[in-house]
């Protein structure tokens, strides 16, 4: 790697480390891959949330369409991504026979080459960067994957650390709401916060939604889901 790469790279790790949000993280691998491993023109990350696999982003409407013809044809390099495979490159993707029922619907968005190259953070895999191209045999200069390889590195470290802040925002954010909920219910039907916590785990139960969320409706309409007019919960 000569000093323009490692400067450029560093350039481009910064700005990832920078955001705190998952969307705006992953705009900057988006964008930074392209730019910093050149040759591509469409890219997208994809993830696995519940063993579904999911778009986080894409650089273009025509590359989340590329991500979801493989995930309808249950075949392609995304997919490969979260199999066994930490990169894989194609020169061809509509005569690769990996993926026979992918590569016609390639063919047809117009792609040829594609890069693809897991995310990992501490060795496990957090989500896949996949590099297209519209022509042919783009990706077959193994100096520009060493490239691609770090840039990965560092991105997926990114997106591993927005996650984790993300989802503790959003666990200070359940808890607030469970509190409210909890004093709404202590307030309407005197109940101690033992027995409040209890009355949400049983609507939890029954209605067979998160804690969380029925908190959040709680605290959003001032309404007690399955509440009895005698003013206690419903057995």
């Amino acid at each position: 790697m000569d000093t323009t790469d490692a400067g450029d790279l560093a350039r481009h790790a910064e700005l990832i480390d920078h955001e705190t949000g998952v969307r705006d993280t992953v705009d900057q691998i988006l964008a930074g891959a392209i730019d910093y491993v050149g040759d591509a023109v469409h890219a997208t990350v994809t993830t696995t949330r519940e063993r579904h696999h999911v778009v986080l982003g894409s650089s273009s409407a025509l590359a989340a369409e590329a991500a979801r013809s493989q995930f309808e044809a249950g075949q392609g390099p995304v997919l490969d991504a979260f199999a066994e495979d930490t990169w894989l490159r194609s020169g061809d993707v509509t005569l690769d026979p990996r993926w026979p029922r992918w590569g016609p619907r390639a063919a047809e968005l117009g792609l040829r080459s594609v890069l693809m190259m897991q995310l990992l953070a501490h060795r496990r895999p957090v989500g896949a960067l996949t590099l297209y191209a519209e022509e042919a045999d783009v990706f077959a200069d193994l100096n520009k994957i060493d490239l691609a390889l770090l840039f990965a590195g560092h991105a997926g470290t990114g997106l591993s650390a927005t996650r984790v802040i993300e989802g503790l925002e959003i666990a200070v954010s359940s808890r607030q709401a469970i509190g409210m909920a909890q004093g709404i219910l202590l307030e309407r039907f005197n109940l101690d916060p033992a027995g409040a916590w209890s009355v949400l785990r049983r609507l939890s139960t029954t209605s067979n939604r998160k804690v969380n969320d029925i908190a959040e409706e709680i605290v959003r309409t001032r309404k007690i889901p399955e509440i009895r007019a005698s003013g206690r919960p419903a057995p």
